[in-house]
């Protein structure tokens, strides 16, 4: 498959708290009225506690758990539920899915992240190092990337440092943030930092399998958890 063109090493769909703030209705004063003094208490999760099964993939909430801490940390207003649903959406289902349907493609560029990861001891080498791939560098906010590579971007015990690959539903990639510029809200921080892409697909075949992948899957749906029901991304047909 061809590789991402440049522009399409960042994908503000994916993680833009902003998109996460917009799902959550508006709420008028008669609805305020009626919402309790405290929100309900959330049924504490185990790790192998399962979530969703959909097409023969199971997704517990292990699965899930990481990325929804880490919005956790930097939207705590928001409700556990509304997070899972997010994450589960733009994250762990495409993921989960792509591991499946494009084995060989993603260890294929795994290995490839790695060897580049493996010459690159900070990120002026892995800039260096580049030659030939996908990178980008800039300067970006939280909103600009997928979760998990913001994660280790925007953790100032990483400055300098080369992440290890990041999986992501197009593939995977490598991070490294020059300079970093932190604020009294995490999602006005900024980095300088490279990206390099190493995806199984172009950004167009990617979107085109997503869509199907949300056509097809919603009728197979065979269980929720029942305390997370509300937690389900709305495409998804709840039995």
């Amino acid at each position: 498959m061809n590789a991402r063109p440049f522009d399409q090493l960042t994908n503000t769909s994916r993680v833009a708290l902003a998109l996460l703030l917009a799902a959550v209705p508006a709420c008028t004063d008669k609805d305020k009225q009626q919402q309790p003094a405290t929100p309900p208490q959330e049924a504490e999760l185990k790790p192998d506690d399962v979530l969703l099964v959909a097409d023969g993939i199971t997704i517990a909430w292990k699965d899930v758990r990481e990325r929804v801490e880490a919005l956790d940390a930097i939207a705590p207003e928001f409700s556990r539920k509304k997070k899972i649903q997010k994450v589960l959406s733009d994250y762990t289902i495409p993921i989960l899915f792509a591991r499946r349907d494009f084995a060989e493609q993603r260890n294929a560029q795994r290995d490839l992240a790695t060897t580049l990861r493996n010459a690159s001891g900070n990120v002026n080498e892995l800039l260096q190092n580049a030659n030939g791939r996908p990178f980008r560098r800039e300067r970006i906010s939280r909103g600009n990337v997928d979760l998990p590579v913001a994660d280790f971007l925007f953790e100032p015990g990483n400055l300098g440092a080369v992440s290890p690959p990041i999986e992501l539903p197009g593939g995977f990639m490598l991070a490294g943030c020059i300079d970093l510029t932190q604020t009294r809200v995490p999602m006005e921080d900024t980095c300088e930092c490279v990206m390099v892409g190493f995806f199984t697909h172009d950004s167009q075949a990617e979107g085109q399998w997503e869509l199907d992948l949300r056509t097809r899957l919603p009728r197979l749906v065979t269980y929720v958890h029942p305390d997370y029901r509300l937690a389900m991304p709305p495409w998804l047909q709840i039995p």
